[in-house]
């Protein structure tokens, strides 16, 4: 299912990225080249999957789609999809999860939770499936492990 880019939300700004009528200029966006390096540095050191946290407008989806993803594809030569969950996040988890696992002839070891198998783990506050509509957006990230490591904890847990 190909679905159309969100709608910016930020008024008299464009989504960046290569959609049409997307604002493209690459040579525009700077200033990340730390974050770049180690994200980029990861993926390429074989990480599987990487999440980026933050609050929304911080420049998560800027820092992929202009940084990112051109250099996978530019200098890995990575075909690169995106995700978006839309207003209908279980179909986006179940892809990303048990459909990845299928994807890759994985689903024995991963992809659903069961006894043996890895799995990642993001604990949310609240039930982003629950939640009508978008509102899922502001469903707050309070624990993420990734191949039983914990790479983001709120600061309300560290109490």
């Amino acid at each position: 299912v190909v679905e159309e880019p969100p709608p910016c939300p930020y008024p008299g700004l464009r989504t960046f990225g290569d959609d049409p009528g997307a604002f493209n200029r690459y040579d525009l966006f700077f200033g990340r080249e730390p974050e770049q390096a180690d994200l980029l540095g990861r993926l390429r050191a074989g990480a599987r999957k990487l999440l980026l946290v933050g609050p929304s407008g911080c420049g998560k989806s800027s820092l992929v789609r202009a940084l990112i993803l051109p250099a996978l594809r530019r200098d890995d030569g990575v075909a690169v999809h995106e995700m978006r969950p839309g207003d209908r996040p279980d179909i986006a988890l179940r892809a990303y999860t048990r459909g990845s696992a299928f994807a890759g002839w994985l689903e024995d070891v991963t992809g659903t939770i069961e006894v043996g198998k890895s799995a990642d783990l993001v604990l949310l506050e609240g039930d982003p499936l629950g939640t009508p509509g978008m509102a899922w957006r502001d469903t707050t990230v309070l624990l993420t492990m990734v191949d039983g490591r914990v790479v983001h904890e709120a600061p309300s847990l560290d109490a």
